[in-house]
């Protein structure tokens, strides 16, 4: 199995490869009024506009650095009934993939309610990689959002 791995602060976080379509550097961003704080905006990727979200901003509360390593994931979209064909996530220190077996894999023994996009620890070569489960990240309110948004955004 492989993930990609990015850091937030000093912890390391991953997410599983098979939804990723394209890793790109930062592009212009359409800032969308009264949005969530997660939400930066929308991009065109390849005549398709998407949302890009801040995931140091859905996880730990502050907007990402924008870094040499700073990159845009952007991936198939399986999240909630969304009718959206890609999202895009905006994370600092994208820098390596993490190929892993099972067996690597441990349980966090806690659950926290707020958080139930992050999934088991990796732990490999003496560091422990947080996983995520993207489908979870973003809630169906702000999936709602965002169709508005694209919505009028191409009626222009």
């Amino acid at each position: 199995m492989l993930c990609l791995s990015f850091n937030i602060d000093e912890d390391i976080f991953g997410i599983s490869v098979k939804n990723i379509i394209e890793i790109i550097p930062l592009v212009k961003i359409k800032k969308v009024p009264h949005s969530p704080e997660s939400l930066i905006g929308l991009i065109n990727y390849r005549g398709d506009i998407i949302p890009l979200f801040d995931i140091s901003e859905i996880i730990k509360s502050r907007k990402s650095k924008y870094l040499l390593s700073t990159r845009i994931i952007i991936l198939n979209n399986d999240i909630n009934d969304s009718k959206l064909k890609y999202v895009a996530f905006l994370a600092e220190q994208v820098t390596e993939t993490v190929e892993y077996i099972k067996e690597n894999l441990r349980d966090p023994g806690i659950s926290i309610a707020n958080a139930d996009y992050l999934g088991k620890l990796l732990m490999i070569n003496n560091k422990s990689i947080q996983l995520i489960n993207i489908s979870k990240l973003i809630n169906s309110e702000i999936i709602n959002f965002i169709k508005k948004e694209i919505e009028s955004f191409e009626s222009i």
